[in-house]
């Protein structure tokens, strides 16, 4: 991906976020297709984006693994298997 093509990718997604906060009651497949048009994003683009939404509407899931994940790493390295056998 070119320079270009990132920095439009980072403004339609900064464009989407302000304007879903601006009006949070709207629909978010209609914001991103707004936001698609403005910015004239293909296909994929569209795509991209929309999936850049979905996946940052799911912190609690993610943060839920993330935590999880360091719990179990933190215990591991506190009780090495040498030490638990």
């Amino acid at each position: 991906m070119s320079k270009a093509e990132a920095e439009k990718r980072a403004k339609a997604l900064n464009h989407l976020s302000l304007l879903l906060k601006e009006h949070p009651g709207m629909d978010k497949v209609k914001a991103v297709e707004q936001t698609a048009v403005k910015f004239d994003l293909s296909p994929l683009e569209e795509d991209w984006l929309l999936r850049q939404l979905v996946e940052s509407s799911k912190p609690e899931s993610r943060n839920r693994k993330e935590t999880q994940s360091r719990a179990e790493g933190e215990t591991r390295e506190a009780n090495p298997k040498s030490e638990r056998e």
